[in-house]
């Protein structure tokens, strides 16, 4: 570990010493087995959210293609060149609001 991530797990431990439930904390990870064996010592819920499945991809990849480009562009010959996704995600909000609802 790099010293930056030894003194926040320091911190980390430090503070979480003693029960509280004066706060939350929310922890996430691609990488759940990467976690020190003290922070999940200090963990009382676990919630793991399991990738999506096939439906659930397609229905994501629509979303954002259909907030990244219009009709009038030319996505077949790739010449298009996209918004970032941050962009694509500002911009499907704006359009459908509700869509993830």
């Amino acid at each position: 570990l790099s010293e930056e991530a030894v003194s926040a797990l320091n911190a980390f431990l430090f503070h979480t010493s003693e029960p509280s439930y004066q706060f939350v904390l929310v922890l996430a990870t691609n990488r759940p087995s990467d976690i020190d064996v003290a922070v999940l010592d200090r963990v009382d819920e676990v919630l793991e959210i399991p990738l999506p499945d096939a439906d659930a991809r397609r229905r994501l990849l629509r979303l954002y293609f259909d907030a990244c480009f219009t009709p009038d562009d030319d996505v077949t010959h790739g010449g298009a060149h996209g918004p970032s996704s941050a962009e694509a995600e500002t911009r499907r909000r704006r359009r459908r609001p509700s869509a993830l609802r």
